[in-house]
């Protein structure tokens, strides 16, 4: 499928928070994972990627929850398209008596490197 770039960037309308490593939760560090992935037409993810990341076990609960999140797709001259997006999950530890560790989802516009 052709993807062209559009006028209108994809929405996210659900996303799912990663859990953080249960290895990693009593060194507690703090780090983040760069993922690149396509947005569909129908407002699905595919194609999930780590572009970088700062410490390995965070990428496989970083491409689980991206591959859950789903989007109002993008839109090109009023065509429903699919694009390319690249995201950064930066994952914290939770204090114990807290829930898991949230991400911080800024947004990035499509094709912008990490």
């Amino acid at each position: 499928m052709e993807r062209r770039e559009p006028n209108d960037r994809p929405a996210v309308i659900s996303q799912v928070t990663p859990e953080y490593p249960a290895a990693l939760r009593s060194a507690g560090p703090r780090g983040e994972v760069v993922v690149a992935f396509t947005v569909e037409i129908d407002g699905r993810v595919t194609e999930p990627e780590v572009l970088r990341s700062s410490q390995p076990e965070f990428e496989a609960p970083a491409l689980a929850a991206i591959r859950q999140w789903r989007f109002r797709p993008a839109h090109k001259d009023g065509v429903v398209v699919a694009s390319r997006l690249v995201q950064t999950l930066v994952f914290k530890p939770a204090p114990e008596s807290a829930s898991p560790a949230k991400p911080t989802v800024p947004a990035q516009p499509p094709g912008t490197p990490p």
